[in-house]
């Protein structure tokens, strides 16, 4: 198997650091492809090469603090990894907040509904099409996730805890019984 070229990483890299940067200093609206580009020194063919959009940049990035929570829909999930994730989004809490609002917040639930997508299929049956059981667990995921960091109240530990028992009840009662 061939290694992975250094520079391919490089770029990857820089173009995420540069989404990141900006993600915490512009709105996602704000945020262009000639600007990433720019920051992270890369030409925008090389933008192209690993990514087909601004929003497909924003799926990668999301990936890491969001697997976590994704892995709740899944039988064997880790509460230490939800906790974790979610007192990372808790000490984060104004930019992990506003990324959940309007058009963004938008794009974020249909990253964690593909991701919960994913850890189900080939689990089934249930007794809807796949994609509308993902709907709807990350949709509850979603809203009690901006709630709590809207308003706090829980700890971290306490929200997985119930994020994971009410997904893992969800996933049972949209199952088909053998």
């Amino acid at each position: 198997m061939e290694s992975p070229d250094p520079r391919r990483q490089r770029s990857r890299a820089a173009l995420l650091a540069a989404f990141f940067d900006q993600v915490l200093r512009l709105r996602y609206d704000q945020i262009s492809i000639a600007g990433l580009i720019a920051q992270a020194g890369v030409a925008r063919s090389t933008f192209y090469e690993h990514f087909d959009s601004k929003d497909s940049l924003l799926a990668e990035s999301l990936q890491f603090p969001l697997a976590p929570l994704a892995d709740l829909a899944s039988e064997q999930p880790s509460l230490s990894r939800a906790e974790a994730a979610l007192a990372h989004l808790w000490q984060n809490r104004q930019l992990a907040a506003g990324l959940l609002q309007g058009a963004v917040g938008r794009r974020v639930l249909r990253v964690l509904q593909q991701m919960i997508g994913e850890r189900l299929s080939g689990r089934g049956p249930y007794r809807l099409p796949l994609e509308l059981v993902a709907v709807q667990l990350a949709g509850a995921m979603f809203a009690s996730l901006d709630a709590w960091l809207r308003g706090g109240g829980p700890t971290a530990r306490d929200l997985a805890v119930a994020m994971a028992a009410s997904t893992a009840t969800a996933r049972v009662a949209l199952q088909v019984a053998a």
